[in-house]
């Protein structure tokens, strides 16, 4: 083997090698980044202290960090389509803020559904947590519709109304 023939393959060798590590340094920035994702269930309080009770229906909403990073959660709540007047703060939120959330860590905002949300759900166009660096992560309510979708699809498989039994 000649000396030009192994100069290629080290240099073909070092490309791969590179690649290669460019390819790892990607992943790992993608994976450490902070994420913050956002479920909305409803509930009720079962064994309730003030100021909640049991016979409310509340909205509850889950903001967990599922990145790397620790998150500061400086505010929560829902915006209107037309209405910006009708914007609100969650009043559960208001004492938690800042929340720092480290990596799995989740906290739990709730709202008055027959009380606070109900005369307006028709108007809310999302839900949105805004952490320190000023991010608003939303959770739109279409997307709270497919789930549903989804979940009533799968039952619907599960079940099979629709078969003959025999």
């Amino acid at each position: 083997m000649n000396p030009s023939q192994q100069s290629v393959i080290v240099s073909v060798i070092a490309l791969i090698v590179s690649v290669l590590s460019l390819t790892i340094a990607l992943l790992n920035y993608r994976r450490d980044r902070a994420k913050i994702k956002l479920v909305l269930r409803e509930s009720r309080i079962a064994n309730a202290r003030p100021p909640y009770r049991s016979d409310i229906l509340y909205k509850n909403i889950t903001a967990t960090n599922i990145g790397r990073r620790p998150r500061i959660i400086k505010q929560m709540g829902h915006k209107n389509l037309w209405d910006f007047k009708k914007d609100a703060m969650w009043g559960d939120a208001l004492g938690k803020n800042p929340t720092t959330l480290g990596e799995g860590e989740s906290i739990t905002y709730l709202a008055e559904y027959e009380n606070v949300i109900k005369k307006d759900w028709d108007r809310i166009s999302h839900f949105f947590v805004v952490d320190s660096t000023g991010k608003e992560k939303r959770l739109r309510k279409t997307d709270i519709v497919r789930y549903g979708i989804f979940i009533m699809l799968l039952w619907l498989y599960d079940h099979k109304p629709f078969k003959k039994r025999r």
